[in-house]
């Protein structure tokens, strides 16, 4: 983490991520050659590194930001926006983490968003319910304990964010 948000994001890490989170099929690849240049890698890159650049304070703002970054993205893929969504709030926690929670169905079910609507009122419904129920100075209460323990380098949001997840995958 401490690599990526001093160096930025490379192609090789957005693909890594991007398994990991499986994410990574909404970034195709132009060319699969073994060392030919991740065209589509590198562009997604720049449109992270670029919208990094204007990462507001404020979760709604945030959002739209990523809303951004998939409409960007859209032509170097052969997925629609509102997959791409939850791709782009993944890899900008990567660049920006502190108090900020990536977006994706199982968070949404966590924070009970409605999992029948279209992909992008969910996420605009999912922030919009974590700014009302004060995400950000949670986030900030639990970092200052958190700096007083065992893991101090941990990410409050990175908890809040698996608790959210794993309520949404579970349902209860």
């Amino acid at each position: 983490l401490a690599i990526i948000r001093k160096h930025g994001m490379q192609p090789d890490m957005l693909r890594s991520l991007g398994d990991q989170y499986n994410v990574n099929r909404s970034i195709t690849r132009h060319d699969k050659k073994k060392g030919a240049e991740d065209a589509n890698g590198k562009a997604f890159c720049d449109i992270l590194h670029a919208a990094r650049s204007r990462w507001p304070a404020y979760l709604l703002g945030r959002a739209k930001v990523c809303e951004y970054i998939a409409a960007q993205m859209r032509p170097f893929t052969v997925e629609t926006e509102k997959n791409l969504v939850s791709a782009a709030t993944k890899f900008m926690w990567f660049l920006e983490p502190d108090g900020w929670t990536v977006f994706d169905r199982f968070a949404a079910g966590g924070m009970r968003v409605a999992g029948h609507l279209p992909r992008l009122e969910q996420l605009r419904s999912f922030y919009t319910r974590l700014h009302e129920t004060e995400f950000g100075v949670l986030v900030a209460d639990m970092q200052t304990v958190l700096k007083r323990s065992l893991l101090p380098d941990l990410p409050s949001a990175r908890i809040l964010d698996t608790l959210l997840m794993a309520r949404g995958g579970r349902g209860g």
